[in-house]
């Protein structure tokens, strides 16, 4: 999986069975050689996309702030619940990321614990 996979500012221009994807850059930059969303945060004009799977599809994913006068984020998700689609479809409200960041480390914990989750 190329980085540009991970960009919102690339395009798939063609599926090559035995070398991957082929991306274009909308900004104009030369396609970057890692497989690493961190090349795209780096990008000057980097739009990360990084995401994970939901109902067994990887799905791509972003934040925004949700307004420039306060530090509330809208998470974006190319998902309907079931299946990835190609336009955000979810959008969910955090006002305080460090919530999130609690939740995920209490359930990754929880579920290690129960077994539901192999360890690193």
């Amino acid at each position: 999986m190329s980085a540009c996979f991970h960009c919102r500012h690339s395009i798939e221009k063609t599926d090559l069975t035995l070398h991957g994807r082929l991306y274009t850059c909308q900004k104009g930059h030369q396609l970057l050689k890692s497989e690493s969303p961190y090349d795209v945060a780096n990008c000057p004009d980097g739009a990360p996309q990084f995401g994970f799977q939901i109902g067994g599809y990887w799905s791509h994913m972003w934040f925004e702030k949700s307004s420039p006068h306060n530090t509330c984020l809208e998470w974006i998700i190319c998902n309907n619940g079931d299946h990835p689609t190609s336009e955000p479809s979810t959008q969910i409200h955090i006002c305080d990321f460090k919530q999130l960041e609690n939740f995920v480390a209490f359930w990754g914990k929880y579920l290690r614990e129960k077994g539901c989750i192999e360890n690193d």
